[in-house]
């Protein structure tokens, strides 16, 4: 298993899969076409050679394997999330007191 096959994009799609139990659910959550979900989770199941979700009726259950890694990738994701998208904000006290302002537009529509 390298991790150079796995793209990050693919465990937002298998946390969501985890979640939704649904391909079409999580192809609308993720603004994505159902293919592009079923291309994603073929390739889930390639990477950990296992199914990870199996239809069941008209959801879709983890496998042994997905029940086991579902905390994994939301830990992951998760800590993603803080760390990169929303990084701290560096809250160091310099004693000096800072005024914002920000300029706004209006824009006027003829109709």
């Amino acid at each position: 298993m390298r991790l150079e096959k796995l793209d990050l994009n693919l465990l937002v799609a298998l946390e969501s899969l985890f979640e939704t139990q649904s391909v079409s659910e999580t192809a609308s959550i993720l603004n994505l076409s159902q293919p592009t979900i079923s291309a994603a989770l073929k390739r889930l199941r390639e990477y950990f050679k296992d199914d990870l979700l199996i239809q069941d009726g008209r959801t879709m259950v983890p496998t042994a394997k997905g029940r086991e890694l579902a905390p994994a990738v939301s830990d992951i994701l998760n800590e993603t999330r803080l760390k990169i998208i929303h990084p701290p904000f560096p809250c160091k006290s310099s004693g000096s007191i800072h005024d914002f302002q920000a300029k706004t537009k209006t824009l006027e529509i003829n109709s």
